[in-house]
């Protein structure tokens, strides 16, 4: 396993919260040349029985430092359906489960250019629901930031 994985690892799954700044520096350093083109934060939201299991929304705390670290909102304008967990579907089975999961919060307002931030990408599948789900809500453009890619 490779540090940065390994380290998401750690974070979300060994409830170490403390390593939430170490993560959102990280993706500060890698993201700056979008700084100024990001209007609002939004975190892709864990499932509700990965919240009830470790307790915190993991990407939640990192997408909150990030956003208070440019200066924007965190916006909380996804909701997320249950699903099953991911880790041991393949591509397609990650695609339907997560097909219409991502639900967007309509009372939310979203501005022109949105940040989506998820911990790991793998099929993109649970990404690429979220963005539609925020341009269906008003988003005009949806950039999408990662801490780690697996293959």
């Amino acid at each position: 396993m490779r540090p940065l994985s390994r380290l998401v690892t750690i974070y979300k799954d060994g409830g170490e919260r403390r390593l939430a700044p170490v993560m959102t520096s990280v993706l500060a350093e890698v993201l700056e040349s979008w700084r100024e083109w990001t209007q609002a934060v939004v975190p892709v939201p864990a499932s509700p029985k990965a919240i009830s299991l470790r307790g915190f929304d993991h990407i939640e705390f990192v997408a909150d430092g990030l956003a208070r670290m440019w200066e924007v909102p965190l916006l909380l304008a996804l909701h997320s359906a249950t699903r099953a967990d991911q880790r041991h579907l393949g591509r397609q089975e990650r695609q339907r489960n997560v097909a219409a999961t991502m639900i967007g919060v309509r009372e939310v307002s979203l501005p022109s250019r949105v940040l989506l931030l998820d911990d790991v990408m793998t099929t993109c599948a649970t990404v690429d629901s979220a963005a539609a789900a925020l341009l269906a809500c008003g988003a005009d453009e949806v950039r999408v930031g990662a801490l780690a890619r697996a293959w």
